[in-house]
């Protein structure tokens, strides 16, 4: 089971949209990337908390939550191989 980390996320397509998603679990999160290719996260504060770009992760400031964002997109795509570290 995954653990939330965060009580609330917000997801945009990208770093200059400015409408945002709310996220409520790491398996929101993950939906969220897969619905847009991609995404831009930011804690509740505006925080940023990771960006994933064309299957690549930009940069993430919690090693700990990527680890477990990265098992949920994998079972979400129905194989291992398709994120990068």
């Amino acid at each position: 089971m995954t653990e939330n980390y965060y009580d609330v996320l917000f997801g945009f397509s990208d770093e200059l949209d400015d409408k945002s998603t709310e996220l409520y679990s790491v398996k929101e999160v993950a939906d969220f990337i897969h619905t847009n290719n991609g995404g831009y996260i930011t804690e509740e504060d505006g925080t940023p908390l990771l960006q994933i770009r064309n299957r690549d992760f930009e940069f993430c400031n919690d090693m700990r939550y990527k680890y477990e964002l990265m098992a949920q997109l994998r079972k979400g795509e129905g194989f291992e191989d398709r994120y990068r570290w």
